[in-house]
């Protein structure tokens, strides 16, 4: 079983005593022997999807007046875009999914067959990752699912790791080859020429090297997510998809977390404490103020009341 926070996929049984009615779920609890993270297959863990799709080019035929400032009308586009194929895995596991069109398929300009998993995908998932997916991989999905009748999927959280990478830094070149390269891997795989022209012929040779190249690029584009992860102030909490109480990192869900009381994160209107996580290197605050008298890290409901009641009335006192 992998680990849902750092994807290691050796662990070992967690000896635990849960007593009560159910002594059987000792035997689920597991134990990360990477990162040390506790966890149960029946606790709810966010489910990243890292996904990227391959389309078809338009065929368009015109009569223009010169080649530098052509005016394609619709009615100049005798075949439209469809899917070719595509990938997704799940962000830290093995489980890779990818589709390629049938030659037949291909021929036929019809992507009705591989749109159905990856709408079941969407659907599983609650936070979709990809690059350049927000404009593209995502719209287009959208697009093709609304032609064929499909219902829009189940709400989710979305990261485009080029709209986070760009929020963050200056790169010279923000494609997934480049930045891919300049963290240590080995980008994109190099294809024929015109391999997108042979596959939407039916070249059946040139649809299975499609399906390879889309899951490199799924893989690397996996790799780039976690390598920028911890720069991302964005990101989506991961840790309100943990059904505890306890402090997560917001950007991996990590419980190893290194809090520093000397250097606080402060606002506008309060002061609160800083962490880092140990996992994936993010930095976070906690939600306790430091500002009047802060809170433990696990108090109880009742205790955390009373505290927010003494420092309103400390707040009411400095008022007068």
């Amino acid at each position: 079983m992998n680990c849902p926070t750092c994807g290691h996929d050796k662990s070992r049984r967690q000896k635990k005593k849960t007593g009560g009615l159910f002594p059987n779920l000792n035997a689920n609890h597991r134990q990360c022997t990477k990162c040390g993270r506790k966890w149960t297959r029946y606790e709810k863990n966010p489910k990243l999807l890292y996904f990227d799709i391959e389309t078809a080019p338009i065929r368009i035929e015109a009569d223009v007046w010169n080649i530098w400032e052509p005016r394609i009308r619709p009615e100049h586009v005798k075949e439209d875009w469809f899917v070719l194929g595509w990938a997704a895995k799940w962000v830290c596991t093995s489980y890779m999914f990818s589709y390629a069109l049938r030659p037949s398929e291909a021929k036929n300009c019809n992507d009705k067959r591989i749109l159905k998993p990856l709408w079941d995908l969407f659907n599983e998932a609650d936070i979709i990752i990809g690059h350049n997916s927000d404009r593209f991989d995502v719209k287009r999905m959208n697009w093709r699912w609304m032609i064929h009748g499909y219902n829009p999927p189940k709400p989710y959280r979305q990261v485009d790791t080029l709209k986070e990478i760009k929020k963050i830094a200056a790169p010279t070149s923000a494609a997934l080859d480049f930045i891919a390269k300049h963290a240590g891997l080995n980008g994109k795989m190099k294809h024929r020429h015109n391999l997108f022209k042979e596959c939407k012929a039916g070249n059946r040779d040139a649809l299975i090297e499609l399906k390879k190249y889309n899951e490199v690029d799924v893989i690397e584009g996996e790799a780039v997510y976690l390598w920028a992860r911890p720069w991302m102030k964005t990101h989506p909490n991961t840790g309100l998809y943990f059904q505890d109480d306890k402090s997560h990192c917001r950007n991996c869900g990590s419980l190893d977390l290194d809090y520093d009381r000397d250097h606080p994160v402060v606002t506008a209107a309060n002061s609160y404490e800083c962490w880092t996580c140990k996992i994936c290197g993010a930095n976070g605050r906690t939600t306790i103020s430091t500002r009047y008298d802060g809170g433990v890290e696990y108090e109880t409901k009742e205790e955390r009341q009373e505290r927010a009641a003494d420092n309103r009335i400390k707040r009411e006192n400095l008022m007068r």
